[in-house]
């Protein structure tokens, strides 16, 4: 039976595919990625969008032992790079160090911009930092009235990917059950069933949403209601 090649020396072929099998080893509990940190954050940069999907878990599981080492490579390599590749490096370098000032203004900064696809992908990136994102609050709410439908629907999730605190965000995103575009009618109504019983308020503009012409709308409006249960008498 063939001996798998080294995950070190499958991190330096050349061949893109080889190197994901490495990335994908190296997320198993029992693997330790922080030696692999030079090759992991060439990986980061790499041109192919999906080895550099696979690199960043990895860069996450290494230990905070390494944390200092791999912020100054995250930090260098943002420097140097692409815009996309730069919003991947912040959301990265506030997980690692679980210090969202050490990436999340790079992001905030990125959902002002005039690229559209630009402020949809840093909204998405401050998603993944949960809860930890709670400081980007004004700036993802002022967004949700952007003029771009792709960007509308994306900040409406991350409100509810980062756990926006309920009393916060409700009117925006009761304002969007009115938006003209199905996608964002449909993602309002999931982060607001996603509060359940805190989100009664909402159970009146949720039940015009009965009537949705979109039928995946009106659908999820019914299980929202479902979700949320009716107010107490």
């Amino acid at each position: 039976m063939e001996l798998q090649t080294p995950i070190a020396e499958r991190l330096a072929d050349t061949q893109g595919e080889v190197r994901a099998t490495a990335l994908a080893d190296l997320l198993q509990p029992a693997a330790d990625p922080s030696p692999h940190l030079e090759r992991v954050g060439a990986c980061v940069s790499d041109p192919s969008e999906s080895l550099r999907l696979a690199a960043l878990p990895v860069l996450g599981r290494i230990g905070a032992s390494a944390a200092s080492d791999l912020a100054a490579a995250l930090e260098a390599l943002a420097a140097r790079s692409p815009q996309a590749l730069r919003l991947a490096c912040a959301a990265a370098l506030a997980r690692v160090t679980r210090d969202p000032k050490r990436g999340l203004p790079v992001l905030v900064e990125a959902l002002g911009s005039h690229d559209a696809q630009v402020r949809k992908a840093a909204a998405e990136k401050i998603a993944e930092l949960r809860e930890a994102a709670h400081a980007a609050l004004p700036d993802l709410l002022r967004c949700t009235t952007d003029p771009d439908e792709e960007v509308r629907a994306a900040e409406v999730l991350t409100l509810g990917r980062i756990r926006a605190p309920y009393s916060d965000t409700v009117p925006r995103i009761i304002a969007r059950l009115n938006d003209p575009v199905a996608d964002v009618r449909y993602n309002s109504i999931i982060v607001l069933a996603s509060h359940s019983a805190e989100a009664r308020s909402a159970l009146p503009a949720l039940r015009a949403c009965l009537d949705d012409p979109a039928e995946k709308v009106a659908k999820c409006a019914q299980d929202a209601m479902e979700m949320i249960g009716s107010p107490k008498p």
